[in-house]
């Protein structure tokens, strides 16, 4: 199929294709052959005043706005001259991630539109492209690990001494939320009762369903995930 510019997309071509012959033709990448780097600084942030870096950065972070066609001129002439750059990377994967992600886009879009930051994916841990052994981990990922492993405890706080009412793993409700509807039912069943129209369900439990009586103090304690408190709740 072929793609036809249009106007602004082909002043961006006009305009990308002799800037980067000039500023970092094939001999740009043969002297960065023995640069830890593997790409210059420099150019980056001449990227980020002809507006490259943030090419598909929302205009609301500084960005330019423009979409996959535009990246792709830019990418073109990146590929025809063999420059070395983290514009795909950065400039692409980076922001696509960072648009759906709320908070941190509103903190790392800008900076990569300014060049300030470069962004790299965590694909490759060593010389060789092996991704099935990639050890780094987003911290994201560690905290669901504690909150899969961590160990959920009720216990009757009303009388002197703690009596267990329940306990279970957080894996219990971070595996698919439909599991627990299943599982009321079939303990509503049990005891004869049945859900009605317009009563709600709690998706995370880990004990037998406590009717509620006057004076009960319950406590959850969370044993394996660093910094949790435990927390009382008492009916009147």
């Amino acid at each position: 199929m072929a793609l036809y510019l249009n106007e602004d997309q082909t002043m961006l071509r006009d305009t990308a294709r002799p800037f980067i012959a000039d500023a970092a033709p094939v001999k740009h990448m043969r002297g960065l052959r023995e640069d830890a780097t593997g790409f210059s600084r420099d150019l980056w942030k001449q990227f980020a005043e002809m507006g490259f870096t943030g090419i598909m950065v929302p205009e609301a972070h500084g960005g330019m706005g423009m979409g996959h066609v535009e990246a792709g001129i830019v990418l073109e002439e990146i590929g025809r001259n063999l420059t070395p750059s983290p514009f795909l990377t950065t400039a692409v994967a980076a922001v696509e991630a960072l648009k759906a992600s709320g908070r941190l886009s509103e903190e790392w879009l800008p900076k990569i539109a300014s060049g300030d930051a470069i962004v790299a994916l965590a694909i490759d841990d060593s010389a060789k492209h092996r991704p099935e052994a990639t050890a780094m981990r987003a911290e994201r990922y560690a905290m669901l690990d504690a909150l899969r492993d961590m160990v959920v405890v009720l216990s009757d706080d009303s009388s002197a001494g703690l009596v267990e009412l329940g306990r279970g793993k957080g894996s219990d409700i971070l595996e698919h939320p439909l599991n627990a509807v299943v599982w009321l039912a079939q303990a509503l069943a049990q005891e004869g009762l049945a859900m009605k129209p317009g009563q709600l369900i709690s998706l995370g439990s880990f004990s037998p369903l406590l009717p509620p009586k006057a004076g009960l103090k319950v406590r959850v304690t969370y044993s394996g995930l660093a910094g949790a408190q435990p927390v009382s709740v008492q009916f009147k």
